[in-house]
């Protein structure tokens, strides 16, 4: 990748919803960028959006819009379920890619971003925001140095309220366009926050829930997570919580590090607090005297600053997978079951998977970790990793031996996995390797 630390960034646009407002201010208040064009579906809404942030060009879709300005990078603000094929199409033109949040629906689509970002010898941007400011790089590093002991619980919660007219929108709550439902679209960021914090996850436990919504999503989920450091985090993500709020505790060996927000949090958000024999060092915790709030600005200026200097992505930008591994092991899966089936509880970790219904166990059987998921009719498969040894179908009662067979050639025409021996356990179809 050719560096030129004085050159400004050419951005465009792709989506002008809600959220492209805060990418065109973050642009307008950066040196190093400036926004020269946009396109939308509507072509209304793209003029319109054009006209009130100054951008000189609107095109009628991606490709005209790549053809016809060559940007050095692409701001996607589109629903996830096209930003696997706008990201590439972004790639193949030469363009540096920052992805609204989540960056894909599944791990598959966002690896092959990925290796479409390194096939070009460009970079891929996710957009959460909540990793930065400079009281979350300051927790961060007295959490990374050990200064506050070591991290041993902790909360995550995303409680929000969106009504019916929010759903009302023809792509939210839908798998097909959306991709996931409150944890995917909305707890993430927490989630996110949560992992820059304490790094790498070791297991979930979890269970989804469609309490009041009329979606075909989750409207709630709950979840512990353990860390790979030890830390163990109790997650929930609502969107049938009245009073809002966005907020991380963790209680570490010497403190108790809070923040609480809404959608973006500055240093008069976080707090932290003492354990009893522990208010002499309290001085040394203090959060900087110069402040900088969550939010799009630091983070596109801080990957603008990268693009130029031909360095990798900040902290703030990088690692796409890590949260979204996270959802996904909520729950990534829980969609594809009947009403009969949901309501289970899901437990993944490095060493096993067990799944249980609400009354009893379902089925426990230890396998090794996968590096993907495939997912098919009422059925859950482990497979595509060169260590998976196990493949676990889940039969339905009603299911007859033919469905079963059309089940599993459906498996391995979309996956990498040879044809396996199949064994009825229980209304279990176990496929082993």
């Amino acid at each position: 990748m050719t560096t030129d630390p004085d050159r400004v960034l050419r951005c465009a646009l792709v989506g002008t919803g809600n959220v492209a407002r805060l990418h065109a201010e973050a642009v307008a208040a950066d040196p190093a960028a400036r926004l020269v064009a946009v396109t939308d579906l509507s072509a209304e809404a793209a003029r319109a959006f054009a006209e009130m942030h100054d951008v000189p060009a609107v095109h009628d879709d991606l490709e005209a819009l790549l053809t016809s300005e060559h940007p050095d990078v692409v701001l996607i603000c589109t629903p996830p379920a096209v930003h696997r094929e706008q990201a590439l199409a972004a790639f193949a033109a030469g363009a540096h890619v920052v992805v609204e949040k989540p960056p894909a629906p599944s791990l598959d689509e966002l690896d092959d971003m990925r290796r479409a970002a390194d096939a070009a010898d460009r970079r891929l941007a996710v957009v959460f925001q909540q990793r930065t400011g400079t009281a979350a790089a300051h927790v961060k590093h007295l959490l990374d140095s050990g200064a506050l002991g070591r991290p041993l619980i902790a909360q995550c919660q995303t409680l929000w309220f969106r009504d019916a007219d929010y759903f009302a929108v023809p792509w939210r709550g839908r798998w097909s366009t959306e991709g996931g439902g409150t944890t995917l679209g909305h707890g993430i960021h927490q989630l996110d926050l949560l992992a820059f914090l304490l790094g790498d996850w070791a297991s979930v436990e979890a269970r989804m829930w469609r309490l009041d919504r009329e979606t075909e999503t989750e409207d709630a989920s709950t979840a512990t997570v353990r860390f790979a450091g030890g830390t163990v985090a109790q997650v929930v993500a609502s969107t049938v919580s009245p009073r809002q709020t966005s907020s991380i505790r963790i209680d570490t060996q010497k403190a108790t590090v809070t923040v609480d927000h809404l959608y973006g949090h500055g240093h008069e958000n976080w707090a932290i607090t003492p354990a009893p024999g522990f208010e002499h060092e309290a001085a040394t915790w203090e959060l900087p005297s110069r402040e900088i709030p969550s939010g799009h600005a630091p983070l596109l200026h801080d990957v603008f600053t990268a693009l130029r200097a031909g360095g990798p992505l900040p902290p703030t930008a990088d690692a796409p997978a890590r949260s979204l591994e996270i959802v996904i092991d909520l729950g990534g899966w829980w969609w594809m079951l009947t009403d009969e089936w949901r309501g289970l509880a899901v437990h993944r970790s490095a060493d096993a998977v067990v799944w249980e219904r609400q009354e009893g166990l379902l089925l426990d059987t230890v396998g090794p970790p996968e590096s993907g998921l495939q997912i098919g009719r009422h059925a859950m498969a482990l497979a595509d990793g060169d260590d998976a040894a196990w493949i676990y179908f889940f039969s339905h009662p009603w299911w007859d031996g033919s469905e079963i067979a059309d089940a599993s050639d459906d498996l391995h025409r979309r996956s990498s996995v040879q044809r396996a021996r199949l064994h009825v356990v229980d209304d279990v179809l176990v496929c082993v390797r």
